[in-house]
């Protein structure tokens, strides 16, 4: 309702009555109707053995959750609207209040000023002074009434910013373009809309694409999983090539799509950053610090537009045994872009494997990481392994810092939560590990801290340290599938997490199931910090290296098998000193 600061008392409440005793109303009939759907679900599965009852209670079950959704969301729209009402109509009466209070203090000042203009004869000073009185009481109620009016407009908006603000947390913002789209699609009763009426507009050219495309961007990733699943692949097709940036990168789309549209736009990436070199080159010039900071940043970004165009345009990934993809690419930030690679096919492995490196990854070590990546592949035949430079990793001058890892940490759970909704709408059977090394271990601490992704394993490689208020039970997934390693020549890991305050994993008290990492009679072990050399002669005796005991270890857990690693040591949680056995 429109008002003016003058006057916050402007309005009615009667409108808003009548909202939330509908939405009460609403909400009871979806209540009710839910409870009905469950007892139906229960009493089918109780006289139905054929092989379409499950199929059956389960588009039953799903049609009777969106019924629970909208009685919840519903109650919560009435619960902010009976709130919101209360605080306006107390702002209106008090509002009211003071307004009678200044109509009664005009009055009073029309009095008075007229008792001064009629006064017969001399004015004795006594007399200017009770009326000088009267004069600046009368002015000091005034500014009383009109100051507190002022203070209600700002409670008034307030409370509407505040209402506003409830009544977008409780509505989905889903629900405004679904309401379009139905609208489009000629269909009266939104709730009736399924993924196939969009297919088949779509098909039909009845649906436009952008239309299509703005309603897909609304989505939540497991509702992009569900109608990626029945789009057309004409209409597939024509997304990726109006949309690519925005399409490989959508949670809950396949990810051969994904790559499909990442892969079409390296040709002018690499076009890009060439021109941006070449301008770089061009002001080589300008003071040094500039000129060096801008050279190195075009150069790196030349570098690695470079290494993706030459390994993944035109299908080059999908010539490798196994196939990569290039899954996520994001050429938005500066410098290196920030991207993801799955060795095997994602939509269709069994078991899918997230590494996350650590301090000074990006694309322009992908090729090295690679090679470690395919080892984790090779773990589960079925499996996929995916590198994981989907975020600005640190260098020697911010490792100690969470920032990064913060950051990263969001990034990284915006993947897993896409790739977990990808399964479950493919029935929800392949597993989820996650692989850390280094700072890559703090990232995905809080990757893990942030949601439940259903992940499988998280192990550690050589940790940076795991941020203080984060602990095993912090991670939304059992304890005993959280694993850590860390070689007894690896130093660097030990400065970090020394240096940093972050707790040390492999400590008694922090509680992860603890492999070794140092060698055995038959296996290498690591003696150094890097998860990989520059090349694959230098692999040896690192983190990932084919032959160390830390691989075979990390096999194990893959397979489903890390009761069974070899021990490791454990070490007393203490930070900022030596690094203490304990017992074994």
């Amino acid at each position: 309702m429109t008002w003016v600061p003058e006057d916050p008392s402007t309005g009615s409440s009667e409108g808003l009555d009548g909202a939330r005793a509908t939405l009460l109303d609403d909400g009871l009939a979806a209540g009710l109707i839910s409870d009905s759907l469950s007892w139906t679900i229960t009493g089918m599965r109780t006289v139905w053995s054929g092989s379409g009852v499950k199929e059956w209670c389960a588009a039953l079950d799903a049609h009777r959750a969106r019924v629970t959704a909208f009685a919840e969301v519903a109650g919560t729209a009435a619960e902010a609207i009976a709130w919101y009402t209360e605080e306006f109509e107390r702002i209106q009466r008090a509002t009211l209040t003071q307004q009678w209070l200044l109509a009664e203090v005009a009055d009073d000042r029309s009095k008075h000023d007229r008792r001064v203009a009629e006064f017969v004869g001399p004015v004795s000073a006594d007399q200017q002074r009770i009326w000088a009185k009267q004069s600046a009481a009368l002015d000091h109620e005034r500014e009383v009434s009109l100051t507190l009016i002022a203070r209600l407009a700002e409670e008034r908006t307030t409370a509407e910013n505040t209402f506003t603000g409830l009544m977008q947390a409780a509505i989905p913002a889903t629900w405004g373009a679904t309401r379009r789209l139905a609208a489009d699609l000629g269909i009266s009763d939104p709730s009736i809309m399924t993924p196939h009426h969009l297919a088949a507009a779509a098909a039909a050219g009845t649906l436009g694409l952008e239309r299509l495309f703005e309603r897909l961007m609304t989505l939540t990733p497991e509702q992009v999983a569900e109608y990626w699943a029945i789009l057309p692949r004409s209409v597939i097709d024509a997304l990726i090539a109006a949309h690519p940036d925005a399409i490989g990168n959508l949670g809950g789309a396949a990810y051969a799509d994904r790559s499909l549209a990442n892969v079409s736009r390296l040709d002018q990436l690499l076009t890009d950053a060439q021109t941006a070199y070449d301008q770089a080159l061009e002001h080589a010039g300008d003071p040094l610090s500039q000129a060096v900071g801008a050279l190195a940043q075009a150069l790196d970004r030349l570098e690695a537009a470079k290494y993706l165009a030459d390994n993944y345009a035109n299908g080059k990934g999908l010539g490798n045994k196994p196939p990569q993809y290039l899954i996520s690419l994001d050429t938005t930030v500066e410098g290196v872009p920030l991207a993801a690679i799955s060795v095997g096919d994602l939509d269709t492995a069994t078991d899918a494997t997230f590494f996350v490196p650590g301090m000074g990854s990006s694309v322009n070590e992908a090729e090295d990481y690679l090679r470690g990546v395919i080892e984790l592949r090779k773990a589960v035949k079925t499996s996929a392994a995916v590198l994981w430079l989907g975020y600005r990793s640190p260098d020697v001058t911010n490792v100690l810092s969470d920032d990064h890892a913060r950051t990263g940490g969001a990034q990284l759970g915006a993947a897993l939560g896409g790739y977990d909704a990808m399964r479950k709408a493919a029935g929800g059977g392949a597993k989820l590990n996650v692989i850390g090394h280094s700072y890559g271990t703090t990232t995905a601490a809080y990757a893990l801290n942030r949601g439940d992704y259903d992940v499988d394993t998280f192990t550690m490689l050589g940790s940076a340290g795991i941020p203080p208020d984060i602990g095993v039970n912090d991670l939304n997934m059992p304890p005993k599938d959280v694993y850590a390693t860390r070689a007894n020549w690896d130093l660097v890991a030990g400065f970090g997490q020394h240096a940093s305050d972050r707790f040390d994993p492999e400590a008694v008290d922090w509680g992860a199931h603890v492999f070794g990492a140092d060698g055995t009679d038959t296996l290498e072990g690591v003696t150094e910090h890097n998860a990989v050399g520059s090349n694959e002669s230098e692999d040896d005796h690192k983190y990932l290296g084919k032959d160390t005991e830390c691989m075979a270890n990390i096999f194990k857990i893959l397979q489903g098998d890390g009761e069974h690693t070899t021990g490791g040591r454990r070490f007393l949680l203490l930070p900022n000193r030596p690094r203490v056995p304990s017992e074994w």
